[in-house]
């Protein structure tokens, strides 16, 4: 989040290009600072209740939009030019000491209280904030199937500073590259300057109401569709000092603006489209208190805004915006399930840490003598930044050692054919001693961002759930010597059975086309989606319609694989459970058809529901070597729509694989040594390829 210069360069009354260039605290911008900050940090700690705390980011937004720019305009009004580098270094000092510093903590508290399993994640994380591009890794995550799961880091909230910075360096190039035009066009600075803002402003507002439409997740984080925001704030500080309402007039403007935003830090949700046109609200009433300023009337809010408790806040609420998430994280760490009593005394932390901070860092690096001067700042923030990258990077590789160690021995143990290695240990004739001793620790780094999608020869194919063109990849017996063509459908629940086919196919014969889209089961009846993403069901209509007609006009094609999370589908947009019989009927029409055009269908059955969250983050977080991650089966094994459906229907062949997921009483997430999922409810590679026996097995008499 941000906050800008704490005490500042505002003009009092309002900041127009033609206002005093006299610099002092403007109360009412510190209060704002407050409300933002104590918004953030209240949905955080408690988004039940502050629900519509993150428009804290957009007050911040309007006004570092308004206060650049007016320092900018003032600084052309004087010296007849923009000092870019004077300026640069300037925000250096004002934001990179606290930042850089909380990220070195985060450090700290990922190693200390975060699972390994999430530690490369963090790292990527912590390296792109202190390049100040979290918020487009944030976006490609937002978009990224297999990274939705993800558990949050300590630097997440870094995202809006990394937007504000890349506003500090283009904001000041739109206004000079202003400046020149209307030199160039002899017209009026100050108007030319003005409709270039405007035509940013607008610009941006409409491509932040059709992105936010069209990728909700990844438009929350870009800067292109909050750029409008700082924008907002930059126009303001054009308007001319003359241009004041009546003190009566600010008086009830700023009650209005006041009540209007804590309206939206209490009533906003995170389900509305935002940052899109819901935002203005928001970012209107900020600027109506900054335009608003003190107007000294009897009944304004001067006397409010200006207490000394909410005017420190504001001081220190950009290190409070830092301390706090980290902080979070660390508590939700230690005590999952902490209540009021820790969150209140957490707070209290954070607060003498951001006032620590901001005597100790902010403050000194911001005047120290010896970093005044462009070169000197632009060397130690070079050089501050690179040690953090160095440090995340170096936990990443020291990770990724240990994933390519226990790698080789999980391949070493498949060759081997151990007895007793994942699904092997759950055989009827099994003697393990205890099939559920985690004996490969380090197996909680096999996860799905490592095994994602990879078919056996290596490629990536599972088709993006907004994508509706199908996305084949062929492995299995070469084509050559392929004596029968076999297809694997589905969304990724399919997809994670590639491992086991793929040993399979080479052993049979078999070549497989795999054609697999995200949260999208291989259904072509009308009305299935998935219940997590409600949006693809057009486009999931449209891929399974297309996919059914190219399986069925194959004639080489003889078997057809598939399998889906079938028990979170529904249809029509009715809860799953409800839906599961009209889910079934889809299957059934689906299967007809291919039965109908000689194929036989295998039906393999969902793995069981878990619950636990990330699975092997869940192992990581238990430290333990005995099984911590189970779930009941009664629980965990409810009604498959898939297996419903394929009961007794002509033509298909049901596989119920979970009896090596399961005993009588649990499920389990350590099978055979090692984790045997890749995150919260796909399986590993590994562990796929280990119940390639028992899928071999039941596809016997098959051609």
């Amino acid at each position: 989040m941000s906050r800008r210069d704490l005490k500042g360069a505002e003009p009092r009354p309002t900041a127009g290009i033609v206002a005093p260039s006299r610099r002092e605290v403007r109360p009412e911008i510190q209060a704002l600072r407050a409300l933002a900050v104590l918004a953030v940090v209240g949905n955080h700690f408690w988004p039940g209740l502050v629900h519509g705390g993150f428009i804290g980011v957009d007050i911040f937004f309007v006004i570092s939009g308004f206060l650049i720019t007016g320092h900018l305009i003032r600084e052309s009004t004087r010296s007849g030019r923009i000092r870019l580098g004077a300026f640069w270094a300037r925000r250096a000092r004002r934001l990179l000491p606290a930042s850089l510093l909380v990220l070195l903590a985060s450090l700290v508290i990922t190693a200390v209280a975060l699972p390994v399993s999430s530690w490369q994640n963090v790292m990527r994380h912590v390296g792109a904030a202190a390049l100040y591009v979290e918020n487009w890794a944030l976006a490609a995550d937002a978009t990224d199937y297999f990274a939705s799961a993800a558990s949050p880091s300590p630097v997440t909230h870094y995202w809006s500073l990394s937007a504000e910075e890349q506003f500090y360096i283009v904001w000041p190039l739109i206004i000079i590259g202003a400046i020149v035009l209307a030199a160039r066009l002899a017209a009026r600075r100050e108007r030319v300057v003005a409709i270039v803002l405007g035509v940013v402003v607008a610009a941006s507002f409409a491509f932040s109401i059709w992105w936010t439409a069209a990728d909700p997740l990844a438009a929350y984080f870009i800067t292109p569709t909050r750029a409008w925001e700082f924008g907002v704030g930059g126009l303001l500080a054009l308007v001319p000092a003359a241009v004041v309402p009546s003190a009566r007039a600010r008086t009830v403007l700023a009650w209005a603006a006041w009540v209007v935003l804590v309206g939206c830090v209490l009533i906003y949700r995170d389900t509305l489209p935002f940052p899109g046109w819901v935002a203005a609200l928001p970012v209107v009433a900020t600027a109506a208190v900054i335009w608003s300023g003190t107007s000294g009337t009897r009944f304004a809010p001067d006397r409010l805004v200006s207490l000394r408790p909410v005017q420190w806040v504001g001081d220190i609420s950009y290190s409070l915006y830092l301390w706090h998430w980290p902080l979070v994280i660390l508590l939700l760490a230690v005590i999952p399930q902490a209540g009021t009593v820790y969150k209140l005394a957490l707070l209290v932390v954070a607060l003498v840490l951001s006032a620590v901070t901001k005597r100790f860092v902010e403050d000194p690096f911001r005047a120290a003598p010896w970093l005044q001067g462009g070169v000197r700042t632009l060397v130690a923030s070079v050089a501050t930044m690179a040690l953090v990258v160095g440090a995340a990077g170096g936990v990443w590789l020291s990770v990724q050692q240990r994933f390519e160690s226990v790698t080789a021995q999980l391949e070493q143990e498949l060759d081997s054919g151990a007895a007793c290695f994942g699904a092997a240990a759950t055989a009827a004739d099994a003697d393990c001693a205890d099939p559920h001793l985690l004996t490969f620790p380090d197996s909680v780094l096999v996860n799905a961002v490592n095994t994602r999608n990879v078919v056996p020869n290596g490629d990536t194919c599972q088709q993006d759930r907004d994508i509706d063109a199908i996305l084949e990849c062929t492995f299995g017996a070469p084509e050559d010597r392929a004596t029968t063509r076999v297809a694997l459908v589905g969304d990724s629940h399919a997809g994670h059975w590639s491992s086991a086919l793929g040993a399979v196919a080479a052993e049979r014969g078999w070549r497989v086309d795999m054609i697999a889209k995200s949260s999208c089961a291989f259904n072509a009846s009308d009305g299935l989606s998935a219940v997590f993403y409600p949006a693809g069901a057009e486009s999931c209509r449209a891929w399974n319609d297309a996919v059914l007609q190219r399986i069925v006009a194959d004639p080489e094609i003889s078997i057809v694989f598939t399998s889906s999370i079938s028990r979170e589908y529904t249809v029509d947009g009715g809860a799953p459970a409800d839906t599961h019989e009209a889910q079934a009927a889809g299957y059934r029409e689906t299967w007809a058809a291919l039965a109908e055009a000689g194929k036989t269908v295998v039906v393999l059955a969902d793995l069981p529901q878990m619950g636990v969250g990330d699975i092997p983050e869940c192992v990581a977080k238990a430290r333990s070597t005995v099984d911590p991650c189970t779930a009941d089966a009664a629980t965990a094994l409810t009604t498959d729509p898939l297996l419903a459906a394929a009961e007794g229907q002509e033509g298909v062949l049901p596989l119920d694989l979970t009896g090596h997921f399961c005993d009588a009483e649990l499920c389990h997430s350590v099978i055979g040594g090692f984790v045997a999922y890749g995150d919260a409810n796909h399986m590993s590679s590994f562990f796929a390829r280990s119940i390639a026996p028992f899928l071999a097995s039941a596809v016997r008499d098959l051609p």
